[in-house]
């Protein structure tokens, strides 16, 4: 009876040491890319998008306007003009052909009809000029054939 009750408090008293271990456990540095959500469980990874909040207790999304490769690199701004990138990005986007993106943290815009954006990355969609026609918003301005009826050939 007695060797049954020296194993018992044996075991307990490990199994309360290693409570006791993982309690006590400090979290990991932000730059690990780990969260502790409770000092009872073991650290977690943040995914690729997120990085650890300040009190690395949740992963959050990483802002508009900058991306996330990796949840150790932290955020990191869409710096080339033209680009963007919305929350939880893993990378900045080119602005596509027809769109501007004056601001790297929001959606392309549409060039409206009459305007144009010929290049990948602008910033701002351009007029199409006097004497040119700009059949779609992607494609460069097509010169009016002379003699057209001005309202035929009038920006659109």
């Amino acid at each position: 009876m007695l060797s049954v009750l020296t194993v018992y408090i044996s075991v307990y008293m490990i199994s309360l040491h290693l409570f006791l271990v993982v309690s006590c456990a400090q979290c990991p540095n932000a730059s690990t890319g780990q969260i502790c959500e409770s000092r009872y469980k073991l650290p977690v990874s943040c995914n690729a998008g997120e990085i650890p909040s300040n009190n690395r207790t949740v992963c959050i999304r990483c802002r508009p306007g900058y991306f996330c490769s990796t949840p150790q690199e932290g955020e990191v701004p869409c710096t080339l003009p033209g680009q963007y990138s919305l929350g939880g990005a893993t990378e900045c986007k080119n602005c596509p052909l027809g769109h501007a993106c004056a601001n790297s943290g929001s959606l392309p815009q549409p060039c409206p009809l009459g305007k144009y954006a010929d290049a990948t990355n602008s910033q701002s969609c351009s007029q199409c000029k006097p004497g040119f026609k700009c059949p779609a918003t992607t494609g460069s301005p097509v010169a009016c054939v002379a003699g057209t009826a001005i309202f035929s050939c009038f920006g659109l």
